[in-house]
């Protein structure tokens, strides 16, 4: 076993790159690392009760090494998935780390933040900016959504609002419903639209052998709680944001109405010499000026 850990470690080590897939079950990671490879060389598909993958595993194909780690979320591997990817991180070496996600209803799940964190705390050199994010299998409706460069940006605020460190390196990936849920299938590369350009352009990162620390597995639970009451806190305040902003544009409508109103009235006093109508109006008017600005703001 230990001699199985030191080969491990020394093929990472001296890679010409790994490429480093982590994240919790569920969320397609071992299926998307057999994409990248081109082969079948980590277990995927369906487990019931956990996830598929409960060790370090590597692949080596060519210069690359392919790494395959445990899901922190997964309560009975917890303590083996915090070792796998620790002893990924202490090898050290060239890193292209991708953290894959899964979303509900535009959300992405606490336990793959919090998953996120304990990686960034054990390692201080994956920096903002150094690592990738995947949010996986994602709707048609979900894609057309956050086509949408302010909703996307949005999500991407709110996802990324307990990190330490973020990065600019997301990208959303299209459910293949076709492989969906089926055990050991090969997605071919041209099934999963734009992951081979994104992979190619996100960030690289040499890690220093031995620098990282020991991903601390018992405060898993602890730190997910944290992060679901921050995450409750940002929906309240979104909420009030959004009815704040409703009835801002409440107050607009009523002030736009009442400005319709005393316009008419202005326009049918008659004539006086050498005033301006458009003076009168503004003194008419309470708010002239506000409500012409305010508009244009909340408009739609």
């Amino acid at each position: 076993m230990a001699d199985t850990k030191s080969k491990e470690m020394d093929a990472i080590r001296t890679a010409e790159l790994n490429m480093f897939f982590v994240g919790n079950p569920g969320c397609g990671k071992s299926t998307l690392a057999n994409a990248v490879a081109g082969e079948l060389c980590f277990k995927s598909g369906t487990s019931v009760g956990g996830g598929l993958t409960s060790q370090l595993d590597v692949f080596i194909k060519g210069g690359l090494v392919f790494v395959d780690t445990p899901g922190l979320s997964d309560a009975k591997l917890r303590k083996e998935a915090a070792e796998a990817i620790s002893t990924a991180l202490k090898a050290g070496g060239k890193f292209k780390v991708m953290f894959t996600v899964k979303q509900d209803a535009g959300r992405v799940r606490t336990s793959d933040i919090t998953t996120i964190q304990m990686v960034l705390d054990a390692c201080e050199e994956i920096g903002s900016d150094r690592f990738s994010i995947i949010v996986n299998m994602c709707s048609k409706p979900i894609m057309k959504l956050f086509s949408d460069k302010s909703k996307f940006d949005q999500f991407n605020a709110v996802m990324q609002e307990s990190l330490a460190r973020k990065t600019g390196f997301v990208f959303f990936l299209p459910r293949a419903e076709d492989f969906e849920d089926e055990n050991d299938l090969l997605v071919p590369m041209d099934q999963l639209r734009g992951l081979k350009e994104f992979l190619e352009t996100a960030p690289m990162i040499d890690l220093t052998p031995g620098k990282a620390k020991d991903v601390q597995a018992d405060l898993f639970e602890a730190l997910e709680q944290k992060m679901e009451e921050k995450d409750r806190q940002i929906k309240e305040l979104m909420e009030q944001a959004k009815q704040d902003n409703e009835e801002a544009k409440a107050a607009i409508r009523d002030m736009q109405a009442n400005f319709q109103q005393q316009l008419e009235e202005v326009r049918r006093q008659p004539p006086q010499n050498n005033v301006n109508p458009w003076e009168l109006l503004l003194h008419a008017v309470p708010g002239y000026s506000l409500v012409k600005a305010t508009s244009q703001y909340f408009a739609g």
